[in-house]
């Protein structure tokens, strides 16, 4: 598919026009960036074992910390003029109107165990 697409975005000629042109410069550009970003995570070591899914990570919570936790630790690897990270994750499904300790039986113990793992990683990255 690469080969493919990057044949697409090399054909420019006269016709092509300015924003045809841009356009798929970009596009070669992030899908290049993507790329160098997923070797940059597949590469990186973790001080800390986050589980993998099932009983603790319900929700996928641990998977989305660690993932915030490699981006973390690859920050100067991911390019000049990050000064500043955000990041996001969730944790749905507590809208429970019924079964609340069942359902919070299963959701907190797995939170817990993540933003532990998470806090461990950051203090072992400094």
């Amino acid at each position: 598919l690469r080969s493919f697409l990057e044949a697409i975005h090399a054909d420019s000629d006269d016709n092509s026009g300015l924003f045809g042109n841009v356009w798929s410069q970009t596009f070669v550009d992030m899908w290049n960036k993507t790329d160098s970003l997923a070797g940059i995570l597949r590469d990186t070591g973790l001080a800390t074992s986050f589980p993998t899914p099932g009983r603790l990570d319900v929700g996928g919570i641990a998977s989305q910390l660690k993932l915030i936790a490699q981006l973390i630790n690859t920050r100067n690897e991911r390019g000049n003029g990050i000064n500043r990270d955000v990041f996001y994750c969730e944790m749905g499904g507590y809208d429970a109107h019924f079964q609340v300790g069942t359902i919070m039986g299963n959701k907190l113990p797995s939170l817990n165990h993540a933003v532990a793992t998470f806090w461990a990683e950051i203090k072992a990255q400094g």
